[in-house]
């Protein structure tokens, strides 16, 4: 993947402007499944960033004549939103100020955006007090996101079975309330010498040992008690 470093000047009272590398090219891609407003927002990061260098006025006419002959600042923000597929001229459109009268929004609802579908939705809470924001499902957290399908399950409810560490012996039971709450219940009886569970009552009897939810609970059946 093409990275492109892009540079931010800093004053310096003794040697004028000085460049540092900073960041690269990668924002939100144009062809993402993301709300504008998100891709907006990097945008317009890009161009304030450019725009509101804190320089001394002899300064910002050396910045404004580099701006304008596009070797530095002007041409890195076009160069990004290129590599991202954004046309040139959504500099000016997305920083183009608003001349829309603005609410104050005392109320917020967020949305799940899949698509320009969902707009279809929001825009019925245009002229209310209601802000709409969107969230995305389309994200590193949910890309890199670890396999725990199994934990999952133990939050279900059902029948279960459970396996005796030293023996065949196998208890079978079923519960509304989730695996693991049931498969605690058990432990907390063997802890504290409790009748309720008979899978308790084998290991105390026998003294025979007993594992961890993962090790000794298998499910067998998903559903509602009854």
């Amino acid at each position: 993947m093409f990275c492109l470093l892009y540079h931010i000047h800093v004053w310096c009272p003794t040697h004028g402007n000085l460049s540092k590398t900073t960041t690269t090219d990668l924002i939100i891609h144009n062809d993402s499944c993301h709300p504008f407003e998100h891709k907006k927002a990097a945008i317009n990061f890009l161009i304030n960033r450019m725009n509101q260098y804190p320089l001394p006025q002899n300064n910002k006419n050396i910045e404004e004549n580099i701006v304008r002959t596009k070797n530095i600042d002007e041409n890195i923000v076009r160069t990004i939103l290129n590599n991202n597929n954004y046309p040139l001229n959504t500099i000016l459109h997305t920083h183009k100020p608003s001349t829309k009268n603005t609410t104050l929004k005392n109320k917020w609802a967020t949305f799940t955006y899949f698509g320009h579908e969902i707009r279809s939705i929001t825009k019925l809470f245009k002229n209310t007090e209601v802000g709409i924001s969107y969230k995305t499902k389309n994200n590193i957290k949910h890309l890199l996101k670890i396999n725990d399908d199994k934990n999952d399950m133990y939050n279900l409810s059902g029948v279960y079975q459970l396996q005796c560490s030293d023996c065949p012996l196998k208890y079978i039971g079923q519960t509304g309330r989730t695996f693991k709450i049931r498969f605690k219940e058990h432990t907390c009886d063997i802890n504290n010498n409790g009748q309720s569970s008979r899978f308790a009552q084998h290991v105390l009897d026998t003294t025979h040992e007993y594992s961890t939810i993962d090790k000794i609970l298998e499910v067998l059946h998903i559903g509602k008690k009854g």
